[in-house]
């Protein structure tokens, strides 16, 4: 029986500190993680916080912008409808003169008749 406790070598007992030199790097590791997380949701906040002050400051320019672009559009259709009307007025009043020129020319004919 000596033998064989001969051929036992002596640990010295684990007592755990293995897993409590992980669970402290996992730890480090976590708050490292969590402490990255935050900067990047500050960065985050910051941005939209410049983003959102420049939306402010190019929007009333873009206002005045928007309202002359619309100005313009309604003036371009008003030009429109009315060279569309100024053809019309031309066409009837070109139609009426046909018509007013081959009335003469049949009482022309009708009287050579």
């Amino acid at each position: 029986m000596n033998r064989k406790l001969k051929n036992i070598k002596w640990m010295p007992p684990n007592n755990g500190t293995e897993e409590l030199m992980q669970l402290t790097k996992l730890n480090i590791a976590k708050e490292k993680l969590m402490s990255l997380m935050e900067s990047i949701s500050e960065e985050i906040e910051q941005t939209n916080l410049e983003w959102n002050q420049l939306k402010n400051i190019l929007n009333p320019k873009a206002e005045p912008f928007n309202k002359l672009h619309q100005d313009l559009e309604i003036e371009q259709r008003n030009i429109d409808d009315e060279t569309v009307n100024n053809m019309e007025l031309d066409l009837s009043v070109g139609v009426s003169k046909q018509n007013r020129v081959f009335s003469e020319e049949e009482d022309d004919y009708d009287d050579e008749f």
